[in-house]
């Protein structure tokens, strides 16, 4: 069985009104960036996820271990000093939020 944006739309009740990246044909470079600034990874880390894949994408079990070590970062985070420290902990928590979101979605619409 295939799911579809259809999908996607009926059982999360989220819209989906345009492309979700802009780029006509995703290069193999761009992938990586997405990966790397998505979620936050080292040029490293991406390097061997993807090693590790068919492709440009990042398994379950890779992105709840992500997510867990950012969940524990937003968790030690103490009020900031300066604002650079302030921006710092926004990003973390950002990416945190992305993470945790890709894995409901993925567990929601993938149920094996």
């Amino acid at each position: 069985m295939t799911d579809t944006l259809d999908d996607v739309v009926c059982l999360l009740d989220i819209p989906i009104t345009k492309r979700l990246i802009e780029d006509k044909e995703l290069s193999y470079e761009r992938g990586l960036e997405l990966l790397e600034d998505e979620l936050g990874l080292t040029d490293e880390d991406v390097i061997k996820e993807v090693k590790n894949q068919r492709g440009l994408y990042v398994n379950y079990t890779n992105l709840r271990r992500r997510y867990e070590s950012l969940l524990n970062k937003c968790n030690q985070l103490e009020d900031p000093a300066s604002e650079e420290e302030a921006e710092e902990q926004s990003v973390v928590k950002t990416v945190c939020i992305k993470a945790f979101l890709l894995l409901l979605i993925g567990y929601t619409i993938f149920v094996g």
